[in-house]
C-alpha cells in the first residue's frame, strides 16, 4: 500500500524524456493513492504503452488486485494505450477520469471504476473490449462511462454500466460504436436532466454516438431504467442492426422544457440518419409515465428486411388545442338552430416514426 504527496506512485518516464513500454504485474492485493499536491495529473502515470498482467494467473491461483485512487486528477494516465490482460484493477475514486489515455484494450481480467468526478474511461483513439469484465458506476452529472473521441468496439465482456448522473451516458463515441459480441448492460436512472448553458438540456443514453451505432452477430445489449427522457440508442447518424439481441425497457417520465417550450420523452432508438434491421431480435418497451414517447424514431429512411421486432408503447398523449365550429340549418353561415362541434389536436406517442420512407420486405414486427 503506497501513497505519495508530491508525485505519482508509478512513474514510467525515461530520464531523456523518451518513453518505454512497461508491464505492471499484479500479485496479491495492492493499493496506490496520490494527493492533491501531485506534480503530475495521475496516481499512476506512464508516458508509454502500459500493460497490466496477473503474475499468478491460472486455475486455482489467487487473482492479483490493484486498487487506485486519484486525489489530484486521474487515477491512471498514459500518453499511449493501456492494455489489460489479467488480474483486477479497481479504481475507487478520481478527481478527474478513472482512466485517461490514447486507448484502452481489454483482453481479460477485470476493470471496475466508481467515484470519478469526470468520465470512467476517456480515450482519444480507441476503446476495444475483447474479453474480461468491465463494471462502471457513473454518478457524476454530464459524464460518460466509456468515452472515446474515435471508435468503441466490444467483442467480449460483459460491460456493465450503472448511470445515475444527470445527462450522463453509459457509452459515448464520436466516430462509431460497434457491438459484435459479448454483453453490454446499461441501467439509466437519472431523475433530472442536466441543465447546460443557453437552455440546453442533456438526458441519459445507453449508447450515444456522433456516427453510426451497429450491433452484429451474437451480441447481447440490455438497456433499462427510469431515467427521465432517457434514450436507448442515440445516434447523430445511422443505426444498423445485423444480429444479436437488443432489449430496451424504459419507464422514465417525460421532461417539459418550459424555457424551450418543448417536451422531451423516452425513445427506444433515435437516429438522425437511417434505421436498418436485417437480422436479430429487438424488443422495446416504454412505460406509461413516458408521455409522447417513441419506440423508434429516424429522421431518414427506415428499412426492415429480417429479424424479429417487438415494440410496446404505453405512453400517453397531450391535447395541444381545440376548436369549435357551429352548424345548423339555413341562412348560410349565420344560420340558426345548429349545434357546435369541438375538434381536438393531439401530440401523441408513436411506435415508429420515420422522417422519410418506411420499407419492410422481411422479418416480423409485433407492434
Amino acid at each position: 500500500s503506497l501513497s505519495c504527496e508530491t508525485a505519482p506512485i508509478v512513474l514510467n518516464k525515461g530520464l531523456d524524456d523518451e518513453s518505454y513500454a512497461a508491464t505492471v504485474y499484479l500479485k496479491g492485493e495492492s493499493s496506490l493513492t496520490d494527493s492533491e499536491n501531485n506534480n503530475l495529473k495521475a496516481a499512476l502515470y506512464s508516458k508509454s504503452k502500459l500493460k497490466i498482467n496477473d503474475i499468478e494467473e491460472g486455475e486455482g491461483k489467487k487473482v492479483g488486485k490493484l486498487t487506485i485512487k486519484g486525489e489530484k486528477q486521474h487515477a491512471i494516465n498514459s500518453a499511449k494505450r493501456i492494455e489489460i490482460y489479467s488480474g483486477e484493477v479497481a479504481i475507487n475514486g478520481a478527481k478527474g477520469d478513472g482512466i485517461n489515455a490514447d486507448g484502452l484494450e481489454m483482453y481479460g481480467g477485470g476493470l471496475s471504476i466508481k467515484g470519478t468526478t469526470s468520465d470512467g474511461v476517456d480515450c482519444s483513439e480507441l476503446i476495444l473490449v475483447n474479453g474480461g469484465t468491465i463494471d462502471l458506476d457513473v454518478a457524476s452529472d454530464d459524464t460518460k462511462g466509456l468515452k472515446c473521441d474515435s471508435i468503441i468496439e466490444t467483442n467480449g465482456g460483459p460491460v456493465n454500466v450503472n448511470v445515475d448522473g444527470k445527462g450522463s451516458k453509459a457509452v459515448k463515441a464520436k466516430q462509431t460504436v460497434t457491438v459484435t459480441g459479448g454483453d453490454l448492460i446499461a441501467a439509466l436512472n437519472a431523475k433530472e436532466p442536466f441543465a447546460g448553458t443557453n437552455n440546453e438540456f442533456n438526458y441519459n443514453a445507453a449508447i450515444a454516438c456522433d456516427g453510426d451505432i451497429e450491433i452484429n452477430n451474437d451480441a447481447n445489449v440490455e438497456i433499462k431504467g427510469a431515467g427521465i427522457a432517457a434514450k436507448g440508442l442515440n445516434s447523430d447518424a445511422n443505426v444498423i442492426l445485423n444480429g444479436g439481441e437488443l432489449s430496451i425497457d424504459l419507464t422514465g417520465k417525460q421532461d417539459d422544457e418550459k424555457a424551450n417550450r418543448d417536451t422531451v420523452s423516452c425513445t427506444g432508438i433515435k437516429c438522425d440518419g437511417k434505421f436498418t434491421l436485417t437480422d436479430g431480435k429487438v424488443d422495446i418497451h416504454i412505460g406509461s409515465d413516458a408521455y409522447l414517447c417513441k419506440g423508434i424514431k429516424a429522421d431518414d429512411d427506415m428499412t426492415i428486411s429480417g429479424g424479429d421486432l417487438t415494440i410496446k408503447i404505453e405512453g400517453g398523449y397531450y391535447i395541444t388545442g381545440q376548436t369549435q365550429s357551429g352548424g345548423g340549418g339555413g341562412g348560410g353561415m349565420w344560420g340558426f338552430g345548429g349545434s357546435s362541434k369541438t375538434t381536438y389536436s393531439y401530440a401523441a406517442s408513436k411506435i415508429i416514426k420515420a422522417g422519410k420512407n418506411f420499407t419492410m420486405t422481411g422479418g416480423s414486427a409485433n407492434l
